[in-house]
């Protein structure tokens, strides 16, 4: 089994991270693709972070149309930090023998090396990164060289992804400004309809 695990802070999940992970379980023929909200993001603060269950709530609303990609709530039921790594040791346990691709942003490829165990991610994944345009191809795949992740574990795309950023939505929501077409729209009236993000 072929199993994509996506992760995040999803506040809120947008198109650009459904676009993103159905890219890659077309390109890498997944069967399933998992959508993991996380509890305590390590790597960036945690300013405006909704509740666990909501952010769960969203996600599950933008991927009901989808039958290959799944929520996870494996992140927020772990105390204390989401730490990649750890993420990874339970699903193996969870889904045994299946082949983990771990899909991420090119910002995340290229700080990879300051993850928790970066090297344990590597071992037990296939690396999956969209590149932001076409110079940063080359870039990640130099980094990629780098980290010394082997060609068959290395999967870089440079697929136009629609660039947009949960930052960008909170702020256009606050300020009164239409978010149709950045967010799924089942998600976009379950912001509206309990006065999310104001």
């Amino acid at each position: 089994m072929k199993l994509g695990i996506f992760g995040g802070t999803f506040n809120p999940v947008h198109n650009g991270h459904i676009e993103l992970v159905r890219h890659f379980a077309d390109l890498a023929g997944l069967d399933k693709a998992l959508l993991i909200p996380t509890k305590i993001p390590p790597h960036k603060a945690s300013k405006n972070l909704l509740s666990g269950q909501i952010r769960f709530e969203m996600c599950s609303l933008a991927v009901e149309s989808d039958e290959r990609i799944e929520v996870s709530d494996v992140e927020l039921r772990r105390e204390g930090d989401s730490y990649t790594i750890d993420t990874l040791k339970t699903l193996e346990k969870l889904y045994v023998g299946a082949q983990l691709y771990l899909i991420m942003g090119a910002d995340m490829l290229m700080c990879l090396d300051s993850w928790r165990d970066y090297r344990g991610i590597i071992d037990r994944c296939v690396i999956c990164a969209a590149a932001r345009n076409d110079d940063s191809v080359e870039e990640l795949l130099l980094k990629a060289k780098t980290l010394d992740i082997p060609d068959d574990k290395v999967i870089i795309s440079n697929e136009e992804i629609m660039t947009v950023s949960s930052t960008e939505i909170r702020e256009k929501i606050k300020n009164g400004i239409s978010v149709r077409g950045l967010i799924p729209r089942a998600v976009e009236e379950y912001i509206a309809s309990n006065g999310l993000y104001l």
